[in-house]
């Protein structure tokens, strides 16, 4: 007696028992896999608002900026914690740290002033610049630092004496002549006025000399336009720039070892033959040729 093979409702074709099988384990599979991400969406979201908060927390107790809103707290309270900077995450490198480490300086010092202390923190392609504001800083038309002055510039002297990067100190001026016995042209001042910030950071801050370099551009190299007495102030400026890639060249101590360099090496040769090589030797007369009259 022959079995009867089941048929298909659509085509009368025959369908093997158990063909359709997988499509329960594939099912199920699917299933598990829909739960997995769920619970990781989930789990990332809280991770992400418990981030949220530690660096809301590291931010309230370390910068401050007024610019921005005051921070509330996780149970909807106002409180009276200092209004923190938004900090945009960047790679740790040396440079970072100082630039971060001098942005913090400088907000301590205005606080501690009340008022713009008349100093600037931004960064070029060449480096680290800290913006000096003439008016601030100087007398008009001279290059002596007032006390309280040097007790701003005294707070960052650590920060600049600790790295190693060459610091080039520039002078700028506006574009109205200098009436000056001593200063005949804003060349002149604008030299004296960098290296007098030069100076004190070397004399009194022990800053190595040989890492400081002072130019004085005069009124050719302006922030903004010489068009108003705002602009104008904005111009009169020294900058402390804190070259990124340039590297310092080692300076001669005033000993010239050349010649017991080149005596070291002349010890390692082997010792030279007394007898003269005979290829060295000038070739041996050969006999007078024949006097052989035309034909």
């Amino acid at each position: 007696m022959r079995r009867r093979v089941p048929r298909t409702e659509t085509d009368g074709r025959a369908t093997p028992p158990g063909r359709d099988r997988w499509l329960l384990s594939f099912a199920d599979f699917l299933t598990l896999m829909l739960a997995l991400f769920i619970v990781l969406y989930a789990s990332a979201q809280l991770d992400s608002e418990r981030n949220r908060n530690l660096i809301q927390g590291l931010q309230s107790a370390f910068f401050f900026d007024e610019s921005t809103p005051t921070l509330v707290p996780v149970d909807g309270h106002a409180s009276d914690i200092q209004p923190v900077p938004e900090i945009i995450p960047g790679p740790i490198t040396p440079q970072n740290q100082l630039k971060e480490d001098l942005a913090h300086e400088l907000e301590v010092q205005k606080q501690r002033l009340g008022r713009d202390p008349g100093m600037s923190l931004y960064e070029t392609e060449r480096g680290i610049v800290v913006s000096l504001a003439s008016a601030e800083f100087f007398p008009a038309g001279g290059v002596e630092i007032p006390p309280e002055r040097k007790a701003i510039l005294a707070a960052l002297a650590p920060l600049l004496a600790a790295g190693s990067m060459p610091l080039s100190f520039e002078g700028h001026t506006d574009d109205q002549p200098i009436e000056s016995d001593r200063y005949p042209s804003n060349w002149e001042l604008s030299s004296a006025r960098a290296a007098s910030v030069a100076r004190f950071f070397i004399e009194e801050h022990g800053i190595d000399p040989r890492r400081v370099a002072t130019v004085g551009y005069a009124e050719f190299r302006p922030f903004v336009r010489n068009d108003g007495s705002a602009n104008r102030s904005l111009n009169r400026r020294v900058e402390i720039v804190l070259l990124r890639d340039a590297q310092l060249v080692p300076l001669d101590d005033g000993h010239d070892d050349s010649d017991a360099e080149l005596d070291r090496l002349l010890e390692g040769l082997p010792p030279l033959d007394d007898e003269v090589d005979p290829s060295l030797r000038p070739p041996a007369p050969g006999p007078a040729p024949l006097d052989i009259p035309p034909p």
